[in-house]
């Protein structure tokens, strides 16, 4: 027997084959729905000044770290204006080496190409006009105090520059000082201690030629005037006692050679210098402790302006 047709009325009368007409109509009634609730919600959106571009343009807020660096740099920023505008060429000379080694202030849209509604933070980066060298003195200071307590926080190389940091701007703050007739920042409580925590045999050694460098131009010095000589000689042999102390490794030589001097060169300001990069270099892993005590000790060396003037904590060339 011949099959019916597959649609021929009678089959169709009798409801065979009327599922799939009656799916046919619920997906295109479904699919109406479907469209309605999104037009629905674009509209919403629309509504509430949503925009679908929409890309996150807010820089995020710094960290802590972050904050730090900023302020200080703010704080260079600061010295360098003072210095600028008042012709202090040296002065605004180590200001700018310092911004540039902390990066700038830093600025969400530097160009000026402000998204709208938007506006680039205040920052107070000008001295005032009728800033006085008290004001740089603070400033200076507060930018060796920040970065003597933020260089622990940091890798091996960020962190021997925030020390060098720390160093100049308070030389430079006692050099401000004197020019102006005005006492100098005290160095506070040496921490030998400290100090003897980071050295080594080599450290020692270097010690050692730099006291006898240092004893030998302060004995070409008339006797009235080696108070203060003589006392920065004892701090340094405190330090290699205790130094000793440790059961370090004594390779010092009975008599250390002289070295070269070049053109302007004393004995007593390569003595400083070699103390000074010597413990800077024992920085990269230290402590904040012994940090400290890096940054109070290499300053209390300098005792004259002459001295602090030929100081290459941080050499600007």
């Amino acid at each position: 027997m011949d099959a019916p047709w597959l649609f021929d009325d009678d089959n169709v009368q009798r409801g065979r084959f009327a599922a799939p007409e009656k799916k046919k109509k619920k997906s295109k009634f479904l699919t109406f729905l479907s469209l309605l609730l999104v037009v629905g919600v674009v509209a919403g959106l629309l509504y509430v000044g949503t925009r679908l571009d929409y890309q996150k343009i807010d820089p995020d807020p710094p960290t802590s770290a972050e904050q730090a660096r900023q302020d200080m740099a703010v704080e260079a920023a600061r010295i360098l204006s003072y210095s600028t505008h008042n012709g202090q060429s040296e002065l605004a000379a180590h200001a700018q080496k310092w911004l540039d080694m902390l990066g700038g202030v830093w600025q969400p849209w530097p160009d000026g190409n402000l998204p709208e509604g938007r506006t680039n933070p205040p920052y107070e980066t000008e001295a005032p006009n009728q800033a006085d060298p008290s004001y740089v003195i603070e400033q200076l200071n507060n930018l060796s105090a920040s970065a003597t307590d933020q260089a622990s926080l940091y890798n091996d190389g960020e962190r021997e520059s925030l020390v060098r940091i720390a160093i100049d701007a308070k030389i430079c703050a006692a050099r401000v000082a004197t020019n102006a007739g005005i006492e100098a920042p005290a160095s506070g409580t040496l921490d030998m201690e400290h100090l003897a925590e980071v050295a080594d045999s080599d450290t020692l050694t270097a010690l050692s030629q730099a006291r006898q460098w240092l004893e030998k131009d302060a004995s070409l010095v008339y006797v009235t005037g080696r108070t203060a000589l003589s006392a920065r000689i004892e701090t340094i042999t405190a330090l290699e006692e205790a130094i000793l102390a440790r059961d370090t490794k004594d390779k010092r030589p009975a008599v250390a050679p002289l070295p070269q001097l070049k053109d302007g060169q004393s004995l007593t300001n390569v003595a400083l210098s070699q103390i000074a990069s010597t413990l800077i270099a024992k920085s990269s892993d230290a402590s904040a402790e012994q940090i400290r005590a890096i940054v109070a000790y290499v300053y209390s060396l300098y005792l004259s302006d002459p001295e602090r003037a030929q100081a290459d904590i941080l050499p600007l060339q």
